[in-house]
């Protein structure tokens, strides 16, 4: 299974429209880590995938991995119908299904998800906001993903500075907790786009 999704990974970053590979640091850790993260759109169909795997500075790299793939299809104007898939180190693989609603707006990619529907039985509804607005060179965005079982957030602040059209360095806060104690810890890094 593990060699059928990785297939699946990087078949998919060789086609997406788009790709950002983020090299990063964390200092509270003092870990390395790398995401690789793609894109695609084709007429009302929409795909999106990220790969996270972090490292440690005494042992093998990656120490750990996390996968998100998900896909869309535009019902009609901003709403889609959309499943997304969880793997991960220590993750009990996870499918979601529900809508995702994103508005047009000027300077700015905000999507909203709402899935009622997930295969463990046991995680419930989840509710998640990413919003990133673009000011010149500028960059900055939050993520929130609301977990109804155990009532836990996932969160991400970031705030990104354009050097080039392939070069982006960028600082964030991430991490897990709870809707009133969020632990997020800071990382920085550097994305180059194909």
């Amino acid at each position: 299974m593990k060699k059928l999704l990785t297939g699946i990974v990087f078949t998919a970053i060789a086609s997406a429209q788009w790709v950002d590979v983020q090299t990063a640091y964390k200092p509270k850790d003092n870990v390395p880590t790398t995401r690789i993260e793609a894109g695609m759109t084709r007429n009302r169909f929409n795909t999106y995938g990220f790969l996270d795997f972090d490292g440690t500075m005494n042992k093998s790299y990656p120490r750990n991995a996390y996968l998100q793939t998900r896909a869309s299809y535009e019902l009609f104007k901003g709403v889609n119908a959309v499943a997304e898939m969880n793997v991960g180190t220590d993750f009990a693989d996870t499918i979601r299904f529900g809508a995702l609603y994103s508005p047009k707006l000027k300077d700015n990619f905000t999507v909203v998800k709402f899935y009622p529907a997930e295969t463990t039985g046991k995680k419930g509804t989840q509710i998640d906001a990413y919003s990133v607005q673009y000011i010149g060179k500028f960059a900055p965005s939050v993520l929130v993903n609301y977990n109804v079982k155990p009532k836990t957030t996932y969160m991400e602040l970031e705030l990104e500075y354009k050097f080039s059209k392939h070069v982006t360095a960028y600082t964030q806060m991430r991490g897990f907790g709870t809707p009133t104690h969020p632990r997020l810890q800071p990382l920085f890094g550097l994305k180059f786009r194909r």
